[in-house]
This record gives structure tokens, C-alpha cells and sequence, in this order.
């Protein structure tokens, strides 16, 4: 290709060429304020408290978090209605007083391949048993258990690493409670 023909491809793709260039910024920027910012802005607002036993109870902000007691269900308990296939279910109950606004509570394993978890209630078609709700927004400012499932590969035996990710609107710091747990069966 001479110059002329060169001069010429760029003057019939200048309009492809310019897309192409601020579809690329764009993506830039949606990756700098999706992905970088909120970790460079999170740095400081994120507390940890590790508990030394599942019996302890840890306080973050004006919310009291523990005991936590975890346990997997027998196979001839039916735990969920629509079990993912070779699951093992698994449930654990943490205590709140003073709950906070919103809470998630993630599972990892210790040790193992570190694979993690998050509650399956929602998708598993399971409704808490009365001794607690399955979620902990709506229910800020309350003392209750928070009742989770978790299905799990069979697989993963345990210990696992539970984490309660606290927040409160009032403020933006968000607050983790870390207890280690090993399930044990129960009765069936």
C-alpha cells in the first residue's frame, strides 16, 4: 500500500477509528469507577473483628454478633426442595442484638482449595424455621437469630471461615465479623 492509499484508508475508516478509540476510553472508565475507585475509596472504611471461638460474641458499631452454631444436615433430611444435585446442605444461626440494617454472611473454607460461599437460601426454596429469619434487612434494631443455608459440595468437609458482612445506613463504614466454625451432623 503507498502513501496515497494509506491516506485514503484512514480517510474512509475515520468514523470506525473514532468509535473504536471512545469505546476504549469508555470501557477504561467504566473499569476505573466500577472496579478501582470504590477499593481505592473502601481502604478505610472496612472494620474486622475475628472472634477466637464460635461461642464468642463480637461487637461492631452498636450491633452485638454471636454465638454462631452451624450444622450439616443428615441425607434423609430433606433441607431444600430443589437441592442442587450431590449437595451437601448445611445451616448456621448467628445472634444478632441490635441488628444491623443489612447483613450478608459468606463461607469460606479453611484450608482446602479456600473456595467460598455465599447463603443459598434465596435460590434453594427454603423457608427458615420459625426460631429465625433467613435475612436480616427489615429487621434493624432487632435482637433474633438469622438462620442461613448453605449447599455445599460434598467435598467440603469443614472448618469453614464465616463471615458477617454488617452495614448500617447511617454511616458508610462497612463492619466484619469473622468466626471459625466446624459443623458437625445433626440428629436426624
Amino acid at each position: 500500500m503507498n502513501a496515497a492509499g494509506s491516506r485514503e484508508w484512514w480517510r474512509r475508516n475515520r468514523r470506525a477509528a473514532g468509535a473504536l478509540l471512545l469505546g476504549l476510553i469508555a470501557a477504561c472508565g467504566l473499569f476505573a469507577a466500577v472496579d478501582v475507585l470504590p477499593q481505592v475509596l473502601a481502604d478505610d472504611s472496612v472494620e474486622i473483628q475475628t472472634a477466637d471461638s464460635p461461642k464468642d460474641q463480637l461487637t461492631l458499631g452498636s450491633s452485638t454478633i454471636g454465638p454462631v452454631t452451624s450444622q450439616f444436615f443428615p441425607d434423609d433430611v430433606v433441607a431444600f426442595s430443589d437441592p442442587p444435585p450431590g449437595s451437601t446442605a448445611l445451616w448456621v444461626k448467628v445472634m444478632f442484638e441490635d441488628a444491623p440494617d443489612q447483613c450478608v454472611l459468606r463461607l469460606t473454607e479453611v484450608g482446602g482449595q479456600g473456595r467460598t460461599w455465599v447463603d443459598a437460601t434465596p435460590i434453594l426454596n427454603w423457608d427458615a424455621p420459625d426460631d429465625g429469619p433467613a435475612l436480616c434487612i427489615g429487621h434493624g434494631g432487632e435482637e433474633f437469630g438469622l438462620l442461613n443455608a448453605f449447599a455445599l459440595p460434598p467435598d467440603a468437609p469443614g472448618p469453614f471461615l464465616l463471615e458477617v458482612v454488617v452495614r448500617n445506613f447511617d454511616d458508610q463504614l462497612i463492619r466484619v465479623a469473622r468466626f471459625e466454625i466446624a459443623p458437625t451432623l445433626a440428629e436426624g
